[in-house]
């Protein structure tokens, strides 16, 4: 949990790092994208901000982060589905 903390640009802006590839791994992270869009949007609309579009430079990895949260409701129903029975037990 901590990790997931420290690797989401929240204490700092994402310009500080200077690796392009470390960028690019911390912005697949669905929250980060979010944090940086909000900077952007609030704060400064300079190209000092990185969001994800200026990072990967559009295409088909805008829809990273969106496929990995569909991707996590979709398996949290599936096991939600599959623990129903004796849900209220294990509670």
């Amino acid at each position: 949990m901590q990790a997931g903390f420290y690797l989401t640009p929240i204490l700092y802006p994402l310009a500080n790092i200077n690796n392009i590839t470390f960028e690019k791994l911390i912005l697949l992270n669905p929250m980060a994208q979010a944090l940086q869009d909000a900077r952007y949007a609030v704060v400064s609309h300079d190209k000092v901000v990185i969001t994800i579009s200026s990072a990967f430079g559009g295409g088909i990895y805008l829809f990273v982060p969106f496929v990995i949260v569909v991707g996590v409701l979709i398996g949290g129903l599936v096991y939600f589905k599959s623990q129903a029975n004796s849900f209220a037990e294990n509670i």
